[in-house]
């Protein structure tokens, strides 16, 4: 909590562009929130045993579905037992302090969304990398769900350079291109052979128009 106790502004100027400014609150460790005792309605109507029974099965799957997979050699996942010992006493001033404030009307969140330094757009960020979080990271086994192991078409980048294949693809398809064709030798000759008769005849009928008149 140290490295992000500069964030905090608790000024009540809303646009205080210090982030390094902290009004700090008297401690008032004996003050805890009041909790209000919840009030049970009268005269709620029967629910059928079936009904419960089908919710509670339900409720049963649909913890099963999602509770993570034991790790072999690891019990409760390796989560620690309660601790015995007493709590440390700067962490213990630091929570009274908070709860203080939060007895007296404080939200940090409020606080944070009056800071002009939050208002940043870059800010989030400017916080990630700081923290070093993996923004699309998972807790799941990696053979059930990878985030990380999706191929490179399926971002951003990817697809829009299958786009780009795509539209030249298409754009050389529907192109005409117009090749020269090439004759064989002996197409050749038999094209010169049909100009030449060709050639004849017209000269015959000229001369034979000649004679006529």
């Amino acid at each position: 909590m140290s490295s992000l106790a500069g964030l905090v502004n608790y000024s009540d100027e809303e646009d205080s562009s210090s982030v390094d400014e902290q009004v700090q609150l008297p401690v008032q460790p004996s003050i805890q929130p009041s909790i209000q005792p919840s009030i049970q309605p009268s005269g709620q109507e029967h629910i059928p045993e079936a009904h419960v029974q089908h919710i509670l099965a339900r409720k049963t799957r649909l913890m099963s579905a999602l509770a993570p997979k034991p790790i072999e050699g690891v019990d409760n996942w390796g989560i620690p037992n309660e601790p015995t010992q007493s709590c440390d006493a700067d962490r213990a001033d630091k929570i009274a302090h908070f709860l203080s404030l939060k007895a007296l009307g404080h939200r940090l969140n409020n606080h944070l969304a009056h800071n002009k330094a939050f208002r940043n757009p870059r800010i989030y960020a400017k916080l990630v990398e700081f923290i070093n979080v993996d923004e699309v990271g998972s807790n799941m086994d990696p053979n059930d769900f990878n985030p990380h192991g999706f191929d490179a078409s399926f971002y951003i980048d990817g697809i829009l350079e299958t786009q780009k294949e795509l539209a030249e693809a298409k754009a050389k398809k529907g192109s005409v291109q117009f090749v020269k064709s090439e004759l064989t030798q002996e197409q050749s000759q038999v094209m010169a052979k049909a100009m030449a008769n060709a050639a004849k005849i017209a000269s015959r009928i000229t001369e034979g128009g000649n004679a006529q008149k």
